[in-house]
């Protein structure tokens, strides 16, 4: 039985005054705008890991193995400007295996 977790926690901001040019979206002529206090773009606050697998001997030859994960993932902003459109929302995803397998770890199904 093998169970492995991951977890990742960032706290990402521009902490001093930046000026830069405009959003695409500011009009022509705009004045540069300060993104102190964006989070650095795709810096998810927190993501979690967590997978369970197990090993069952079928003979001295072969042996099965089973492993079910899943992983969750913060939003995060995919500019430094925080507008609303650029912003990816929180996401998770689950997997399961059967994995049939020799005990050379030559063949697997």
């Amino acid at each position: 039985l093998r169970v492995n977790l991951n977890v990742a926690l960032l706290d990402s901001e521009i902490k001093e005054d930046f000026l830069t040019v405009p959003n695409i979206a500011s009009p022509v002529g705009s004045p540069p705008v300060n993104i102190k206090g964006s989070p650095l773009v795709y810096s998810p606050d927190a993501s979690i890991q967590l997978g369970v697998q197990y090993v069952q001997a079928l003979n001295a030859d072969w042996e099965v193995l089973y492993r079910v994960q899943t992983f969750w993932q913060d939003e995060y902003q995919t500019s430094l400007y925080n507008e609303p459109n650029d912003l990816v929302g929180s996401w998770h995803q689950t997997d399961a295996s059967i994995t049939l397998r020799d005990t050379d770890d030559i063949w697997a199904v």
